[in-house]
Protein backbone atom coordinates (compact mmCIF):
# COMPACT_ATOMS: atom_id res chain seq x y z
CA UNK A 1 0.00 0.00 0.00
CA UNK A 2 1.22 3.50 -0.78
CA UNK A 3 1.45 6.58 1.42
CA UNK A 4 -2.32 6.82 1.87
CA UNK A 5 -4.46 4.00 3.22
CA UNK A 6 -6.97 4.36 0.39
CA UNK A 7 -4.33 3.92 -2.35
CA UNK A 8 -4.69 0.59 -4.14
CA UNK A 9 -1.57 -1.58 -4.34
CA UNK A 10 -2.62 -3.51 -7.44
CA UNK A 11 -4.68 -3.02 -10.58
CA UNK A 12 -7.37 -5.38 -9.26
CA UNK A 13 -7.71 -3.34 -6.08
CA UNK A 14 -7.66 -0.18 -8.17
CA UNK A 15 -10.62 -1.25 -10.34
CA UNK A 16 -12.48 -2.35 -7.20
CA UNK A 17 -11.88 1.13 -5.77
CA UNK A 18 -13.11 2.69 -9.03
CA UNK A 19 -16.31 0.64 -8.77
CA UNK A 20 -16.83 1.68 -5.15
CA UNK A 21 -16.39 5.31 -6.19
CA UNK A 22 -19.11 4.86 -8.81
CA UNK A 23 -16.82 5.28 -11.84
CA UNK A 24 -18.34 2.13 -13.33
CA UNK A 25 -20.72 -0.63 -12.28
CA UNK A 26 -20.32 -4.14 -10.97
CA UNK A 27 -20.72 -5.62 -14.45
CA UNK A 28 -17.77 -3.61 -15.79
CA UNK A 29 -15.73 -4.59 -12.73
CA UNK A 30 -16.44 -8.25 -13.50
CA UNK A 31 -15.46 -7.80 -17.15
CA UNK A 32 -12.13 -6.23 -16.17
CA UNK A 33 -11.35 -9.00 -13.66
CA UNK A 34 -12.22 -11.65 -16.25
CA UNK A 35 -9.98 -9.95 -18.81
CA UNK A 36 -7.13 -9.87 -16.27
CA UNK A 37 -7.47 -13.64 -15.71
CA UNK A 38 -7.37 -14.30 -19.45
CA UNK A 39 -4.35 -12.03 -19.87
CA UNK A 40 -2.43 -13.69 -17.04
CA UNK A 41 -3.07 -17.15 -18.55
CA UNK A 42 -2.01 -16.09 -22.07
CA UNK A 43 0.86 -18.31 -23.34
CA UNK A 44 3.82 -16.24 -24.56
CA UNK A 45 7.36 -17.46 -25.31
CA UNK A 46 7.02 -20.68 -23.28
CA UNK A 47 5.50 -19.01 -20.24
CA UNK A 48 2.37 -17.10 -19.28
CA UNK A 49 1.92 -13.36 -19.47
CA UNK A 50 1.25 -13.41 -15.72
CA UNK A 51 4.81 -14.67 -15.13
CA UNK A 52 6.48 -11.92 -17.18
CA UNK A 53 7.70 -8.86 -15.27
CA UNK A 54 6.16 -5.54 -16.25
CA UNK A 55 9.59 -4.07 -16.99
CA UNK A 56 10.19 -6.87 -19.54
CA UNK A 57 7.09 -5.99 -21.58
CA UNK A 58 8.50 -4.27 -24.65
CA UNK A 59 6.60 -3.05 -27.70
CA UNK A 60 8.08 -5.79 -29.90
CA UNK A 61 7.05 -8.55 -27.50
CA UNK A 62 3.54 -7.10 -27.27
CA UNK A 63 3.15 -6.69 -31.04
CA UNK A 64 4.82 -9.93 -32.16
CA UNK A 65 3.86 -12.34 -29.34
CA UNK A 66 1.04 -11.01 -27.15
CA UNK A 67 -1.27 -9.68 -29.88
CA UNK A 68 -1.23 -12.88 -32.03
CA UNK A 69 -1.71 -15.07 -28.93
CA UNK A 70 -4.60 -12.90 -27.72
CA UNK A 71 -6.42 -12.82 -31.07
CA UNK A 72 -5.93 -16.54 -31.85
CA UNK A 73 -9.27 -18.32 -31.49
CA UNK A 74 -11.13 -15.27 -30.18
CA UNK A 75 -13.68 -12.98 -31.77
CA UNK A 76 -12.02 -9.75 -32.86
CA UNK A 77 -14.22 -7.62 -30.60
CA UNK A 78 -13.56 -9.85 -27.57
CA UNK A 79 -9.80 -9.74 -28.13
CA UNK A 80 -9.91 -5.95 -28.57
CA UNK A 81 -11.84 -5.57 -25.30
CA UNK A 82 -9.27 -7.70 -23.46
CA UNK A 83 -6.43 -5.71 -25.05
CA UNK A 84 -8.07 -2.49 -23.84
CA UNK A 85 -7.86 -3.81 -20.28
CA UNK A 86 -4.22 -4.77 -20.90
CA UNK A 87 -3.56 -1.16 -21.95
CA UNK A 88 -5.26 0.07 -18.76
CA UNK A 89 -3.07 -2.23 -16.64
CA UNK A 90 0.06 -0.86 -18.33
CA UNK A 91 -1.18 2.71 -17.91
CA UNK A 92 -1.85 2.05 -14.22
CA UNK A 93 1.64 0.51 -13.82
CA UNK A 94 3.18 3.67 -15.30
CA UNK A 95 1.03 5.85 -13.01
CA UNK A 96 2.30 3.90 -10.00
CA UNK A 97 5.87 4.23 -11.40
CA UNK A 98 6.35 0.47 -11.74
CA UNK A 99 7.50 1.19 -15.31
CA UNK A 100 8.98 4.36 -16.80
CA UNK A 101 7.74 3.99 -20.38
CA UNK A 102 4.35 2.79 -21.60
CA UNK A 103 5.09 0.25 -24.38
CA UNK A 104 1.49 0.39 -25.63
CA UNK A 105 0.81 4.13 -25.80
CA UNK A 106 4.31 5.45 -26.47
CA UNK A 107 4.72 3.07 -29.45
CA UNK A 108 1.85 2.30 -31.80
CA UNK A 109 0.50 -1.25 -31.49
CA UNK A 110 -1.43 -2.55 -34.51
CA UNK A 111 -4.35 -4.86 -33.82
CA UNK A 112 -5.85 -7.22 -36.41
CA UNK A 113 -8.81 -5.74 -38.27
CA UNK A 114 -12.23 -7.32 -37.86
CA UNK A 115 -13.12 -9.66 -40.74
CA UNK A 116 -15.33 -7.98 -43.34
CA UNK A 117 -18.90 -9.20 -43.60
CA UNK A 118 -18.99 -10.98 -40.23
CA UNK A 119 -22.46 -11.15 -38.69
CA UNK A 120 -21.96 -9.49 -35.29
CA UNK A 121 -25.33 -10.69 -34.02
CA UNK A 122 -24.38 -14.34 -34.32
CA UNK A 123 -26.52 -17.36 -35.14
CA UNK A 124 -30.23 -17.10 -34.41
CA UNK A 125 -32.40 -19.78 -32.88
CA UNK A 126 -35.10 -20.68 -35.38
CA UNK A 127 -38.64 -19.68 -34.45
CA UNK A 128 -39.86 -23.30 -34.59
CA UNK A 129 -37.14 -24.30 -32.11
CA UNK A 130 -38.21 -21.51 -29.76
CA UNK A 131 -41.84 -22.59 -30.03
CA UNK A 132 -40.84 -26.23 -29.36
CA UNK A 133 -38.98 -25.19 -26.19
CA UNK A 134 -41.96 -23.12 -25.01
CA UNK A 135 -44.43 -25.93 -25.75
CA UNK A 136 -42.31 -28.49 -23.87
CA UNK A 137 -41.85 -26.27 -20.80
CA UNK A 138 -43.90 -26.23 -17.63
CA UNK A 139 -46.65 -23.57 -18.15
CA UNK A 140 -45.18 -21.45 -15.33
CA UNK A 141 -41.78 -21.35 -17.03
CA UNK A 142 -43.19 -21.20 -20.55
CA UNK A 143 -44.35 -17.59 -20.09
CA UNK A 144 -40.92 -16.58 -18.78
CA UNK A 145 -39.16 -18.34 -21.66
CA UNK A 146 -41.50 -16.72 -24.18
CA UNK A 147 -40.96 -13.27 -22.66
CA UNK A 148 -37.17 -13.74 -22.75
CA UNK A 149 -37.18 -15.09 -26.31
CA UNK A 150 -39.31 -12.31 -27.77
CA UNK A 151 -37.88 -9.34 -25.86
CA UNK A 152 -34.20 -10.34 -25.65
CA UNK A 153 -34.00 -9.17 -22.04
CA UNK A 154 -31.19 -10.69 -19.99
CA UNK A 155 -32.11 -12.71 -16.91
CA UNK A 156 -30.94 -9.96 -14.55
CA UNK A 157 -33.04 -7.39 -16.43
CA UNK A 158 -36.14 -9.59 -16.25
CA UNK A 159 -35.77 -10.19 -12.50
CA UNK A 160 -35.45 -6.44 -11.84
CA UNK A 161 -38.63 -5.52 -13.77
CA UNK A 162 -41.49 -3.92 -11.87
CA UNK A 163 -44.97 -3.08 -13.17
CA UNK A 164 -44.10 0.61 -13.54
CA UNK A 165 -41.58 -0.49 -16.22
CA UNK A 166 -44.29 -2.25 -18.26
CA UNK A 167 -46.57 -0.17 -20.47
CA UNK A 168 -49.16 -2.58 -21.86
CA UNK A 169 -51.10 0.19 -23.65
CA UNK A 170 -48.05 1.11 -25.74
CA UNK A 171 -46.66 -2.47 -25.70
CA UNK A 172 -43.30 -1.32 -24.30
CA UNK A 173 -41.02 -2.64 -21.56
CA UNK A 174 -38.62 -0.07 -20.08
CA UNK A 175 -35.27 -1.55 -19.00
CA UNK A 176 -33.89 0.68 -16.26
CA UNK A 177 -32.57 -1.69 -13.57
CA UNK A 178 -30.82 -5.06 -13.38
CA UNK A 179 -30.21 -7.75 -10.78
CA UNK A 180 -26.55 -8.12 -9.82
CA UNK A 181 -24.73 -11.34 -8.88
CA UNK A 182 -24.26 -10.04 -5.34
CA UNK A 183 -28.06 -10.09 -4.98
CA UNK A 184 -28.77 -6.37 -5.26
CA UNK A 185 -30.74 -4.43 -7.88
CA UNK A 186 -28.94 -1.56 -9.58
CA UNK A 187 -28.15 0.15 -12.86
CA UNK A 188 -27.69 -2.08 -15.93
CA UNK A 189 -24.09 -2.99 -16.74
CA UNK A 190 -23.78 -0.39 -19.52
CA UNK A 191 -25.61 2.81 -20.48
CA UNK A 192 -26.63 1.11 -23.75
CA UNK A 193 -28.58 -1.46 -21.70
CA UNK A 194 -30.99 1.30 -20.60
CA UNK A 195 -33.60 1.05 -23.33
CA UNK A 196 -37.22 0.56 -24.31
CA UNK A 197 -38.17 -2.80 -25.79
CA UNK A 198 -41.29 -3.32 -27.90
CA UNK A 199 -43.60 -6.18 -26.95
CA UNK A 200 -44.97 -8.37 -29.69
Amino acid sequence: VGEHDDEPDSYKEYIKLCMERGQFGEGEHGHKLNACKKLCALQIKGTTLGEIKLCDLRTGLIQLELVPALFAGRANKTARNIFTVFGQVIQYAQLREYIAVNPVVDKQITLPAAPIGVDNVGPRIARDHIEAIINAANPYYAMRIKFAAYTGLRFGEQVALTWDNVDLERSVVKVRRAWKQCGTIGEPKTSAAIRNVNLG
